[in-house]
């Protein structure tokens, strides 16, 4: 994974402050390995990933959190999936917890709640770049993102997660 990634993470989360995430009331605890998580990044359909899953288990004051993610393209797009497991955190999951119930429609972007497999979700989309993300937060603890660049639309984007096990990615925090 890249160093800088990591440093951006880190910065984020320590920004963050303390946000409630969704209302959960769960005790923090070790986030799995990222090693248990990165097997989930599996080959996708019409894809090349690009190497294999990096991942990095962070521990940093109060709160550890591990994650992975993998790169794809299929020619023209080009596609990151991550899963974060904060461990029940709040601040790790603050970017999504932020987005949850804020919704905006423009002429350049829209942002909107979404549900995936049964899971919340948020999805954003900027039409003069072609980029999106849509995120959904497995059990108040796994948040798996995909971003995607030259994407047409978001549900391209969306379809790719008919090809991940959330339910399995959720049963790893049991």
């Amino acid at each position: 994974m890249n160093v800088k990634r990591i440093v951006i993470l880190v910065i984020f989360m320590m920004m963050a402050g303390s946000v409630s995430v969704l209302g959960i009331d769960q005790e923090p605890v070790d986030p799995v390995d990222w090693r248990e998580i990165a097997p989930f990044l599996i080959n996708i359909p019409n894809w090349d990933a690009e190497g294999d899953a990096e991942g990095a288990s962070v521990n940093m004051m109060n709160f550890k959190i591990s994650n992975s993610e993998r790169d794809y393209s299929d020619g023209t797009r080009d596609l990151t999936i991550t899963i974060v497991d904060g461990g029940f955190v709040p601040m790790v999951y603050a970017s999504f917890t932020m987005l949850k119930g804020f919704e905006v429609d423009t002429s350049e972007e829209y942002i909107k709640s979404t549900t995936i497999q049964g899971y919340p979700g948020m999805k954003q989309y900027t039409y003069a770049t072609k980029e999106g993300s849509v995120m959904a937060l497995l059990d108040g603890r796994f948040l798996v993102t995909l971003y995607g660049e030259n994407f047409e639309n978001i549900s391209d984007l969306e379809d790719i997660f008919q090809f991940l096990d959330l339910n399995g990615i959720a049963a790893l925090g049991n």
